[in-house]
C-alpha cells in the first residue's frame, strides 16, 4: 500500500490535533504512541504487528532533549522520512 506525502501529512496533522487535547503544540509519549499505532494500521504492511521496540527507539531519536514531548514538525518529518525509506510514498522521488 502506498500513500502520498500530502495524505500522510494530513493523517498526522488530523491525529496530532485530536490528540493534543490541551493545544500545547506538543505530544506526550502516550499520545505519540497512539499516532504511530494508527498510522501503522493505515499504511503498515498487512499482517505485520506494530513493533513496540522500534517505537521506543524512534521516540528516543525524536525526543532530542529527553523531555518526553514531540512537536508536530518533528513527528511529521520522522514519519515522512520513514515512509520514504520504506518506499510507502507514491510521490517520492525515485
Amino acid at each position: 500500500m502506498s500513500i502520498t506525502t500530502q495524505e500522510l501529512k494530513d493523517v498526522i496533522g488530523e491525529l496530532f490535533t485530536k490528540l493534543d487535547k490541551d493545544n500545547s503544540g506538543v505530544l506526550e509519549k502516550a499520545e505519540v504512541h497512539e499516532i504511530a499505532h494508527n498510522i501503522h494500521a493505515k499504511v503498515g504492511e498487512e499482517g505485520k504487528p506494530f513493533n513496540e521496540e522500534m517505537f521506543e527507539t524512534a521516540f528516543q531519536k525524536l525526543d532530542k532533549n529527553g523531555d518526553g514531548k514531540i512537536s508536530k514538525d518533528e513527528l511529521t518529518n520522522f514519519f515522512i522520512n520513514g515512509a520514504t525509506k520504506r518506499g510507502l510514498l507514491s510521490d517520492a522521488p525515485q
